[in-house]
């Protein structure tokens, strides 16, 4: 039986009156990342649907070898563009990983999050990766199911140049 791996990506627009939405990269580099090493793969994001992406990753150095082989991936586009909405009742799941992009500034925190909150909290014993804006969290990842997690994490490390703050609301305690 093969593990499910639960990528969670913003579904805003705007923050602060500037647009925003998923970092590709931040998305499509895991993606593939789980999808080598066998896993099931599900997308979600607070209002389900198509997510947004930040125009700034779409270009320049940006813009990833794996981002733009997601783009023209049909079946990994087409996840991203339908994604599932996230739900209090979404189980089964042995990974939670939160992409970055800095509209989960706007909806992985406070009312917005409730059903993102229910799904962390119920699967605490579950692998926890965040990407919150380029920063790696890790809630514990000793797990030996994820063997592509050095990958994961070279690469979210090399796009920390890419990073701003966190607002405190968001940063670890």
């Amino acid at each position: 039986m093969s593990k499910k791996i639960l990528l969670v990506s913003t579904s805003a627009t705007e923050m602060g009156g500037n647009p925003t939405g998923l970092w590709i990269a931040e998305l499509a580099e895991p993606y593939y990342a789980f999808k080598a090493a066998g896993y099931d793969i599900t997308i979600a994001s607070p209002q389900g649907g198509a997510c947004p992406i930040d125009a700034g990753s779409m270009k320049g150095d940006a813009l990833t070898a794996d981002s733009k082989k997601f783009m023209h991936d049909a079946e990994a586009f087409g996840a991203l563009s339908h994604s599932a909405k996230l739900d209090a009742a979404m189980t089964g799941f042995d990974c939670v990983y939160l992409c970055g992009g800095h509209g989960c500034c706007v909806d992985f925190a406070g009312e917005k999050a409730t059903a993102l909150v229910s799904i962390v909290v119920s699967g605490l014993c579950f692998p926890l990766l965040l990407s919150l804006l380029c920063l790696l969290q890790v809630f514990p990842c000793s797990d030996p199911f994820f063997p592509s997690l050095p990958t994961i994490e070279r690469t979210l490390r090399r796009r920390q140049s890419h990073c701003r703050r966190l607002p405190r609301s968001l940063r670890p305690h």
